[in-house]
């Protein structure tokens, strides 16, 4: 399933209705809840909002986040409400600048690097429901991180791996 163009398991699809996505990040405190999208166009003062969020918080470094990523996460969060409840994306990195992505032993190149992944979790779902919704959005790669309690999502390349520890099982690269 392409979530990032098409339909929500349960619900109607993306084209039409605003998109709001609920975010927090624990690292830096923060959590917003914003619209991105509305009558058929980005919203920059949302837009803004979730790029700042999704900065490299050690380098305190923004950059664009890709459109796909965040219809990605609309189209899950809105998978979310409708099987259990409405609960914020738990945001554990975005963006991060390749000095971030050495000291926090990232794979290069690495799909943070363009604003087109993020590791995440829904906070009060089972690993193994999480992991399960990630694999239904699945468009590209998609990483499980069992020890962290938290999952990888991006838009490259479609593959999966699992990663206990610093080893790395599965499909593809750390990215």
């Amino acid at each position: 399933m392409r979530a990032v163009c098409g339909a929500v398991p349960g619900g109607g699809g993306l084209s039409s209705s605003p998109r709001e996505l609920w975010i927090t990040r624990p690292e830096a405190q923060e959590s917003a809840r914003v619209v991105y999208w509305a009558d058929g166009a980005l919203l920059p003062d949302g837009y803004r909002t979730i790029n700042r969020i999704y900065r490299d918080l050690r380098a305190g470094v923004e950059r664009p986040i890709a459109l796909g990523l965040l219809n990605l996460n609309y189209a899950m969060q809105r998978a979310v409400a409708q099987r259990w409840s409405p609960r914020p994306i738990v945001l554990l990195s975005g963006f991060r600048t390749p000095q971030t992505n050495r000291r926090v032993g990232g794979v290069e190149p690495s799909t943070h690097f363009t604003g087109e992944a993020d590791d995440f979790i829904f906070a009060g779902l089972s690993m193994q429901d999480n992991f399960h919704l990630a694999r239904l959005f699945q468009v590209g790669g998609l990483g499980l991180y069992p020890d962290r309690g938290s999952l990888h999502k991006d838009l490259g390349a479609p593959r999966i791996w699992i990663e206990y520890g610093r080893v790395a099982l599965g499909s593809g690269p750390v990215r």
